[in-house]
């Protein structure tokens, strides 16, 4: 979660994706033994702003732009409050949750419980 636009958000991303890297790789390591993961962000704004809810990055080629990458890494970000409908329904209840907008969804009141006992929970 980004709460706070402080406009750094694509640098933000890279640091954690090499973060998660050293960890994964233990010194002498063989690459291949990096997996595949993704860097999810859900924030109040819309860095991009472009007015969608989702924007997801994969590295591909600037002069080929069928020509990807392929390095396991995805970068998924997530806005509450954007007005296309570029999402499925149970990801738009989510990121309404995350807005405060209230909903009788079996998923939603899963996780407010599941908030609510974390917010018990002193560890």
């Amino acid at each position: 979660m980004q709460a706070v636009n402080t406009k750094e958000l694509p640098k933000r991303a890279r640091y954690y994706q090499s973060m998660i890297d050293l960890q994964m790789l233990d010194k002498g390591l063989h690459y291949k033994y990096l997996k595949p993961y993704y860097i999810i962000f859900t924030c109040p704004f819309d860095a991009f702003q472009k007015g969608r809810h989702i924007y997801i990055f994969e590295n591909s080629c600037m002069k080929e732009k069928s020509l990807a990458l392929e390095d396991g890494v995805t970068k998924i970000f997530l806005y509450a409050d954007n007005e296309l409908d570029d999402v499925r329904l149970e990801l738009k209840v989510f990121l309404d949750y995350v807005a405060g907008i209230h909903s009788e969804d079996a998923f939603t009141k899963q996780l407010e419980e599941a908030v609510e006992k974390a917010k018990k929970n002193r560890r």
